[in-house]
């Protein structure tokens, strides 16, 4: 950001999420689905939370309209801490009970 590349930067990790989203969260979901998880539902949810959220992100990109950089870090970091790191770990259990590691 220092450098005036934040655009350029922010730009290519909201197409990285983009990306992520497209593919790890349908496989994830896959899983639960076959694990039979009870929880997937609410799950779902969170997970359309956030492409929506990188899809806004991607919009104010490409209408020139501003996109907070650190808005873009905060969510990714919150992404982390809380689903990544809590969320997730809950049907982690329940998949490898069902044979699923």
């Amino acid at each position: 950001m220092k450098a005036g590349k934040s655009r350029t930067i922010i730009a290519g990790t909201v197409h990285e999420l983009e990306k992520y989203t497209q593919t790890h969260f349908l496989a994830e979901e896959a899983l639960m689905q076959r694990a039979q998880y009870v929880k997937l539902p609410e799950h779902r949810v969170e997970h359309q939370k956030f492409v929506a959220q990188v899809q806004q992100f991607r919009h104010d990109l490409e209408a020139g309209g501003k996109c907070d950089p650190n808005a873009v870090v905060m969510f990714v970091k919150d992404w982390l801490a809380n689903h990544i790191m809590q969320t997730d770990k809950m049907y982690s259990s329940h998949l490898n009970a069902h044979g699923i590691s």
